[in-house]
């Protein structure tokens, strides 16, 4: 055994890696939902996950979240010691259906695995739903349309 790689084994060995390191820096997709757009998606799990959770803006972006540690009781949470709000939110795993062209491979993509988190409103409607279904979501299809930017991404 060495501690290199060679031609093929080498260049599969890297897009390997390469897919390892992306997976982990990525974390598992979170479900968004573009404005004027719709779709179906297939929840996976029941008994959902709460939490709380901080979201906020970096590099003018506010895709970014962090678990609030202060429940934890490890050590302090930053963002609540700067005054940053958290939600209380529940994560769900869906399969999600929508379909998209792969700007890497140019392929139509569709039905991925992802978290779908829910805050507040759409909180309340999907736990609506669980009790409409003898608490039980899972393998149950819901469709979802969101109108405009202000509304719940989710």
């Amino acid at each position: 055994m060495t501690w290199y790689e060679k031609g093929d084994e080498g260049a599969q060995k890297a897009k390997d890696e390469s897919e390892r390191r992306q997976a982990e820096y990525s974390g598992p997709q979170r479900f968004w939902l573009a404005p004027d757009k719709s779709t179906k998606f297939v929840l996976l799990d029941s008994e959902g996950f709460f939490f709380k959770e901080h979201q906020y803006q970096k590099g003018g972006n506010w895709l970014n979240w962090e678990t609030c540690l202060d429940d934890i009781g490890e050590e302090e949470c930053p963002f609540c010691e700067s005054d940053f709000r958290y939600s209380f939110v529940a994560a769900f795993t869906i399969i999600d259906l929508s379909k998209y062209k792969s700007k890497q491979t140019g392929e139509m993509v569709t039905a991925r695995k992802k978290l779908i988190i829910f805050k507040s409103t759409a909180q309340a409607k999907i736990l609506k739903q669980k009790e409409r279904h003898e608490n039980d979501l899972t393998g149950c299809v819901f469709e979802t349309t969101r109108y405009t930017k202000k509304e719940c991404s989710t």
